[in-house]
């Protein structure tokens, strides 16, 4: 079993998945222009133009290029399932912890007062890039392992 943690790096909060859907944040291509004309392998097939990503939907962008520049960078999208605020204890910083379903794997995405003052609700959708950490639970120290 593994717990995953997503580090807000700039993420966008999204009242449901009406509004993520009409957002720049849900295009693939996010330097897309929506008012421009499909391509004819588009259009010939009925294809929704531009392309958009599902409120729940997960793209490891970090891992492309060159792999001595490798990180932990990744597209998230999800939806808010639960969430909290923390002070962190060193620092009095707070911050907002969100549990979020994306495709495949829940997360606790962690955002910054400082970007994300409100913290989100369940039912709203998060979406942007994130860093990844995760800790993977040793199974000789669970009982039964």
């Amino acid at each position: 079993r593994a717990r995953i943690t997503a580090l807000g790096v700039s993420v966008q909060v999204h009242a449901d998945q009406a509004a993520f859907a009409a957002s720049p944040d849900s295009l693939l291509d996010p330097s897309a222009d929506p008012e421009a004309p499909a391509p004819p392998h588009y259009a010939e097939r009925g294809w929704a133009w531009p392309p958009r990503m599902a409120p729940v939907s997960f793209i490891s962008s970090g891992i492309f290029g060159d792999p001595a520049d490798s990180t932990a960078h990744a597209r998230l999208s999800g939806t808010v399932v639960a969430a909290g605020h923390r002070t962190c204890s060193l620092t009095g910083q707070g911050f907002s912890v969100a549990t979020v379903r994306s495709v495949g794997f829940h997360a606790d995405l962690c955002l910054a007062d400082a970007d994300h003052p409100v913290t989100p609700e369940p039912g709203q959708i998060v979406s942007g890039t994130v860093f990844l950490v995760a800790s993977v639970e040793d199974p000789s120290m669970t009982p039964g392992g």
